[in-house]
């Protein structure tokens, strides 16, 4: 399923000779192509299922960055700073580490993560 969106997406490519249409297409191409399989699936998903389309979310963002706040790269220093606190905080929420209840408690901040 993966290489028809690939596939469809060079095919939009070759029309549209604009590099903005053309990565944002691949972008949202692959992600749509590694999400989709697994939206039907009427089973238990584990945070692995998400993994491929995550990296092309990571991918997006960075083209968001680079294309909107270029001109403020303090900007794009603090949102990635952001990122990796973030990252580190719950990190160990999703790799599921040994913690105390009020550390654990911390960093739940919905009832539906129980």
């Amino acid at each position: 399923m993966v290489y028809w969106f690939f596939w469809f997406g060079q095919q939009i490519f070759q029309k549209h000779k604009d590099k903005h249409f053309g990565v944002i297409g691949f972008i949202l191409a692959g992600y749509l192509g590694n999400l989709l399989p697994y939206v039907f699936v009427h089973r238990v998903s584990f945070l692995y299922h998400y993994f491929p389309s995550l990296i092309f979310l990571f991918i997006a963002l960075g083209f968001f960055l680079w294309q909107y706040f270029r001109k403020y790269p303090y900007l794009i220093a603090v949102v990635l700073a952001l990122i990796v606190a973030s990252f580190i905080f719950l990190a160990p929420l999703s790799y599921g580490l040994p913690w105390s209840e009020p550390v654990f408690n911390e960093r739940v901040w919905l009832p539906t993560w129980l």
